[in-house]
């Protein structure tokens, strides 16, 4: 057996059982990287030790090399003789080494889809990534070998596109994979466009399209060609091409249909404070306006600035917009905080009342202008989603459901949906179903119907049609983006109908799809990290998280259930444990995952506790069939969650036999 050495992404050495030996030196990582990558697999002593120490001299850049090349014989003590180390020159062993660009070359070459989605990452795909900044000299050789080794691998893939062994998860990965190295590669854009609009219908092809358009504007300032502009353009649904309606979006008129609120955003100015922020907050309100947009949760419009020097004036400019129908304001300032530093104020007010919702101030010294106005505007529209929510569902309260408008149905399913519950999943279909009633093209409503059937399995543990409401989720999220392909959180629903039913590559193309939609929602960003999680993606599961956290004011107690799982497969036990005492019965099968993450953290009579109870609180919602025996309440937790990695599954089954042994070994002792 050879060694295994990872190029594509982070440079990683593997010994024969898998374990990871990479020299914790980056200076013999990049060695060994050049001897891979160089043709001959051999280079002399006073080459390596210019490329890599350029700036000392002969002296210390040998006595370096000689270093480095100790830290890799402490590889060899693991996998065995891997090198020819001579006087003047270093050399691989034949025979001694495989790595996954070999590998991915053998995939190419025979068309394996299913090697070829094992190989390609997400991020990340690129000759040794972390290999930089180690040397001058050496980046500037691995850059060169960067580009031919890109130029070389999209061609190759660019034909495989083509190769009708090819399913259409497998095309979608390829052509990830292509656009990584090549941004302008629209050939890859068409054909991923062509298996979308197979495989999903062409809202999402379309709302891929629209995904890459706006990275180009953003990263490149150049717009796609005309040809595949017209080639988008043919996609779009025509009224006389069928005679079904047009699927569009929703035009401003279905949304006032639906009920959506409606927000206007202001610059607050004071006629005695004039200062050079004027700018600054224009930009701002600009950047806020397009991120509370993403939400579609509301119609959001800019508004002259708002001449509101005092809370008596904010209150009375709030109630003239109350006129033109607006529900709520943002008035927004900028002031000098210091010599360097900014102070951004947000004051969010009911138009009907002049009521202040909330306040906030954020004091910021920006390096970066865009980054500040991101990070502000995300932190502001996590709170208003929270606040907008709050008060809509008051006003609901107060008067008769029926005379509820069909966003205000949605809500109130929403917030039923939260509660984990049979009864109240049951409430929320019925919510749903009155919103599509009264708003036909309102499709939020639609995915989180189908939300409600893709949760089924965990909500009525056993449930027999899991398998047929599954399908039916799937068609439902469909329909969601066929009718807003925009809306990130329609896009989040289809991710997690695709992952139900074990269609990885359609998921994760969703759910990347709803984070480029919108990076700014909590509810999307910790969905994305659980079901990542879930993918196997566990570094990216836990940045996720981190981030859905951070911009949450108010966090919903299914956020500490769903870090439970993320944490757990990430292998932080003990977070785990605590995101679980935050919601201790936020899902049946809750105290499962405490069982097990205790007892791979060493607790074992805790673990045995929470075996008992997970047995004892499943069996009391139990819906299948068979006999809720310990065994077979073990099993369905162990095979329900749809877990794309083997060693994954065999985590969650050992830890949660572990406590159940526990709990085994107590009984008897007592």
């Amino acid at each position: 057996m050879r060694c295994l050495v990872k190029l594509i992404g982070h440079f990683r050495v593997f010994d024969p059982t898998g374990r990871d030996v990479t020299p914790k030196s980056r200076k013999a990582c990049c060695i060994l990287s050049y001897l891979l990558l160089n043709d001959t697999g051999r280079e002399t002593r006073a080459k390596l030790a210019t490329l890599l120490w350029s700036d000392s001299d002969d002296e210390r850049a040998r006595a370096s090399l000689r270093q480095s090349l100790k830290d890799l014989r402490a590889v060899e003590d693991a996998c065995g003789p891997l090198l020819t180390i001579e006087k003047n020159s270093i050399a691989l062993l034949p025979g001694a080494f495989d790595t996954d660009l070999r590998q991915l070359d053998q995939a190419i070459e025979r068309g394996s889809g299913t090697a070829l989605t094992a190989l390609l990452p997400r991020s990340e795909f690129s000759l040794a990534a972390d290999l930089v900044e180690c040397d001058p000299l050496f980046d500037n050789w691995l850059w060169i070998r960067r580009s031919a080794w890109s130029e070389s691998t999209v061609a190759r893939l660019v034909a495989l596109l083509e190769a009708p062994q090819l399913g259409a998860d497998h095309k979608i990965t390829v052509a990830r994979a292509i656009l990584q190295l090549d941004p302008y590669c629209e050939r890859a854009v068409r054909v991923q466009m062509l298996t979308l609009n197979e495989s999903a219908g062409a809202m999402s092809a379309l709302a891929y399209f629209e995904s890459y358009r706006r990275q180009l504007r953003q990263e490149y300032e150049v717009e796609p060609t005309d040809e595949l502009i017209g080639f988008a353009e043919q996609l779009r649904p025509r009224p006389q091409a069928t005679a079904l309606p047009a699927v569009v979006a929703p035009a401003p008129s279905e949304r006032s249909r639906a009920g959506l609120p409606t927000i206007a955003i202001g610059e607050r100015v004071w006629p005695t404070r004039k200062s050079n922020n004027d700018h600054i907050l224009a930009a701002f309100a600009t950047e806020l306006a397009a991120t509370l947009s993403r939400f579609r949760d509301w119609t959001v419009f800019q508004t002259p600035p708002a001449y509101a020097p005092t809370p008596a004036h904010a209150a009375t400019w709030a109630r003239r917009q109350a006129k033109e129908g607006v529900e709520f304001v943002l008035l927004v300032g900028a002031t000098e905080a210091g010599e360097r530093a900014t102070t951004f104020s947000a004051i969010c007010m009911s138009c009907p009342t002049g009521d202040v919702i909330f306040e906030r101030e954020f004091i910021v010294e920006p390096t970066n202008w865009r980054r500040v106005f991101n990070d502000v505007s995300s932190q502001l529209a996590s709170r208003l989603c929270d606040e907008v929510s709050y008060a809509r569902l008051h006003h609901i309260a107060g008067r008769a459901l029926v005379e509820a408008t069909a966003y205000d149905h949605w809500l109130e399913g929403q917030r039923l949906l939260t509660m984990w519950r049979p009864e109240t999943e049951d409430a929320a279909i019925r919510c749903f179903e009155r919103a599509i009633e009264i708003a036909p093209d309102f499709a939020r409503a639609y995915a989180s119907l189908a939300g409600v059937y893709n949760s089924r399995w965990i909500v009525l543990p056993g449930w027999k049609d899991a398998t047929q409401e599954r399908g039916r989720a799937l068609d439902l999220a469909a329909q969601a983006v066929r009718l807003d392909h925009q809306d990130h959180r329609n896009q989040v629903t289809l991710g997690w109908s695709h992952l139900m039913l074990r269609r990885w590559d359609c998921a994760a193309f969703h759910f990347s799809l709803a984070h480029d939609l919108n990076p700014s929602n909590p509810g999307t960003l910790i969905a994305y990290a659980l079901a990542s999680s879930f993918m196997g993606d566990h570094d990216d599961a836990m940045r996720l998280a981190k981030r859905a956290f951070e911009l949450q004011h108010q966090r919903e107690a299914f956020f500490f259930g769903y870090l439970a799982s993320i944490a757990f497969f990430a292998g932080d036990f003990a977070a785990s444990i605590e995101a679980i005492r935050q919601a201790p019965d936020i899902f049946p099968d809750i105290q499962g995952w405490t069982a097990a993450a205790l007892a791979l953290n060493g607790d074992l009579d805790a673990a045995g506790r929470a075996a008992q109870t997970f047995l004892d609180e499943v069996r009391g919602r139990w819906c299948g069939e068979t006999e809720p025996t310990d065994e077979a309440l073990a099993e369905w937790f162990k095979d329900v969650f749809p877990l794309r990695r083997a060693e994954d599954r065999k985590l969650l089954s050992d830890g949660l036999d572990l406590a159940l042994s526990a709990r085994f070994r107590k009984s008897i002792a007592i």
